[in-house]
């Protein structure tokens, strides 16, 4: 068939779409189970008018003998005739094309000429002069390797100067799934003798079902992690994402749509391998994987120090690109090269003689990371998000309830009653069915030293005011005394001004107060670090000298968003109220009470403080425009309010605040978040199918009235 994907769709996708539904109708129809189509698929580009119609003639003059094909080969071929794994599509447009219709005899039919292809039958069996392709000793294929080149001009020049290539025809049928390739096959075992190659998960519906680890609360329970790779290789990588997996009981493990791959070995280390150009890889340390990439798991786990060596080298990529050019390769083909198990082993026994690493991270967009500002690679971020009260899942999986409830009991003014409740809840979320992070000895010690900081970085309600509100410190010093701490416990006498100066150098305020730059660029920073998904949120009113608060997403529900309007913006509103009281009654500076400062430009802020007062109202409300809407959810269970589930996502929850203007930088690209909607289409069983007609529709509204009412109708 001739198909042209939509811009935005894989033919991938397309394919295992198509596989996916006609196996199922055909298997129940047919009373079977199991699997029904091949694993690869054989594709052609079709490069301009002319070969177009070369192919559509061809479909329109062939249908019979392909159709006769293509079933012979799903129902007559015996798979112990067949070699290696050969028979591909070329064999059925081969048998099905060479018994012309004009030239069959009686009882000649497609079915037997596949057959005695695939088969090899003796001459005399043949009909109709159906070849079995076998090559006669001695033959040679000649050829020339253009593959290289990226541009049509580079090929076309490799075509006329490139070193023309002599291989044995015979010698092909020793190659992976007898692949054509212009050297001679080695000698060597397989890959794939020592190790296998499973495919990632596919969730038919990404943004339902996976998310960064940042933007829900805890480390297990509902969510498991998913190992990807990064963009080079390295020990550790690709360890942003979760997904809701529901300890296999939810709706993903049920979803038709899913494909969930990998399943037995999900907890067995591995190498995760991008399956896309130079195929970066990264050590799994026990996760299911994205469909992005493969996870290598060998059968022998004495093995994968010398895997590692090999997949980690420049020769995996070349022997892999030996076989199969092509821009994504399949995980199947992965493992089919050759290996030298002898070999890497030595090379594994030289460079790590005490096994491999052990996982380590300074990245805080990695699970493993510690949590340690000191050699983070955003300490300024990473300092912000402990001053809100943020933890990393390594910590939490370090730091069991015990340690918590010890923590509590020792020293109630490290953490409030509030802060143990939340981090019981997060330890405990560690299910018995999420194995254990595997840490090194290094990222203990940091983890122990974060410890140290709790009295310094634990806000009870996740709300850090930039200016002084309430009697505290405006939000600079705090964290200021923070990173002082922080220096201080990894290394005492290692605080100086000049690191205060290198920090803000290295967030490009070079020249500028730790005041500014939580001001000015802390937010739009920390929107990019964290992949346009920000966890601390920079509400303000619009007013540099004006009220500002840092809020920790996970913190804010709808008490604390109370708390935040009445406590903390009250506390500001009636500084300035009484700035502009003493203002107009001329009062004495010195008879001014809390502080209030002079009228200069009290008046102004004092609208802009009541303003943005009336837009945090309307969201605590929640009437549209300032809703929340889960196009996964029914009507009644549509949040009411301000009532934000985590599980949802970041994207999500934070609408109403983008829509409000609330926050520091509420429009792209400083913070690239959208809405409209979602790749894919939704099956009929979807809560909102009947109004979106399976398009999956984020950007829509509901008011107060509507989701009252179906709750109350439940």
């Amino acid at each position: 068939m001739v198909v042209s994907p939509l811009p935005g769709f894989e033919l991938s996708e397309i394919l295992h779409s198509w596989k996916s539904f006609t196996s199922n109708q055909i298997n129940k129809q047919a009373g079977k189970t199991g699997t029904f189509w091949q694993k690869e698929y054989f594709d052609v580009i079709v490069r301009n008018p002319a070969h177009l119609e070369r192919v559509n003639q061809y479909i329109d003059q062939h249908p019979a003998s392909k159709e006769a094909a293509v079933e012979a080969a799903s129902s007559h071929l015996d798979p112990k005739k067949r070699q290696d794994g050969a028979f591909t599509d070329a064999v059925v447009e081969a048998a099905s094309s060479r018994l012309d219709s004009q030239k069959r005899q009686d009882g000649a039919s497609t079915d037997a000429a596949v057959e005695a292809a695939s088969s090899r039958l003796d001459s005399k069996k043949r009909q109709d002069g159906a070849s079995t392709g076998v090559a006669p000793t001695g033959s040679c294929i000649s050829g020339v390797d253009a593959s290289a080149p990226r541009t049509a001009q580079g090929k076309a020049q490799a075509l006329i100067s490139g070193e023309l290539k002599v291989v044995s025809q015979l010698g092909q049928l020793r190659n992976p799934d007898a692949r054509v390739a212009l050297e001679d096959a080695s000698e060597l075992d397989l890959l794939a003798k020592f190790a296998s190659s499973y495919q990632g998960i596919t969730t038919g519906d990404n943004p339902r079902f996976i998310c960064n680890f940042w933007e829900v609360l805890g480390w297990g329970g509902k969510w498991r992690s998913l190992q990807s790779t990064g963009d080079s290789s390295s020990y550790f990588a690709g360890s942003e994402q979760i997904f809701l997996w529901e300890n296999g009981k939810g709706v993903l493990a049920s979803s038709d749509a899913a494909r969930i791959q990998g399943q037995v070995v999900w907890s067995t280390k591995g190498i995760a391998v991008r399956q896309m150009r130079e195929l970066p890889i990264t050590l799994n340390q026990g996760s299911p994987w994205d469909m992005n990439c493969a996870t290598i798991i060998p059968h022998n786990p004495a093995h994968l120090p010398a895997i590692w060596c090999f997949c980690s080298s420049p020769e995996y990529n070349e022997a892999v690109r030996r076989i199969d050019q092509k821009l994504n390769v399949t995980n199947a083909t992965l493992v089919k090269v050759p290996f030298d198990l002898a070999h890497w082993s030595e090379v594994a026994a030289e460079r790590y003689p005490n096994g491999l690493p052990k996982p380590y991270s300074d990245d805080p967009t990695q699970w493993l990371f510690h949590g340690h500002p000191v050699p983070a690679t955003d300490p300024l971020q990473v300092a912000v998000a402990r001053l809100l009260g943020y933890r990393w899942p390594a910590e939490l999986q370090a730091l069991g309830p015990q340690d918590l409830q010890a923590k509590s009991a020792s020293s109630p003014c490290q953490i409030s009653a509030r802060s143990y409740k939340q981090y019981s809840n997060d330890a405990q979320a560690i299910g018995a069915d999420v194995p254990v992070m595997e840490l090194s000895e290094e990222a203990h010690v940091w983890i122990e030293r974060c410890k140290r900081l709790e009295a310094a970085s634990t806000d009870d309600d996740g709300i850090v005011c930039l200016p002084a509100v309430r009697g505290e410190q405006p939000a600079s010093e705090r964290l200021l005394a923070l990173l002082i701490d922080a220096w201080e416990t990894a290394a005492p006498g290692s605080w100086t001004p000049s690191v205060l100066d290198k920090l803000l150098a290295q967030a490009d305020n070079a020249g500028k107060s730790l005041a500014v730059w939580l001001r000015d660029s802390f937010f739009e920073q920390h929107a990019r670090r964290f992949g346009h998904c920000p966890f601390i949120w920079h509400i303000w009113d619009g007013q540099k000298d004006g009220f500002a608060a840092l809020v920790n997403a996970h913190k804010l529900d709808a008490k604390n968003l109370e708390r935040l309007i009445h406590t903390y913006l009250g506390d500001w509103i009636r500084t300035q109220e009484l700035a502009v009281e003493a203002a107009s009654s001329r009062l004495d500076p010195q008879k001014r009470q809390d502080g209030a400062s002079t009228a200069d430009g009290a008046p102004l802020r004092l609208s802009a403080a009541l303003n943005l007062k009336a837009r945090l109202q309307a969201i605590l409300e929640g009437e549209k425009p300032y809703d929340i809407f889960v196009r996964w959810k029914p009507l009644a269970q549509q949040p009411i309010g301000w009532q934000p589930d985590p599980n949802d996502g970041i994207r999500l929850n934070i609408r109403p605040l983008m829509t409000a203007e609330v926050l520091r930088v509420n429009k792209k690209p400083k913070l690239n978040i959208t809405w409209d909607k979602d790749r894919g289409k939704d099956v009929v069983s979807a809560p909102w199918f009947g109004v979106f007609g399976g398009e999956r529709i984020n950007d829509h509204h509901l008011t107060l009235a509507e989701k009252i009412a179906a709750k109350e109708s439940k």
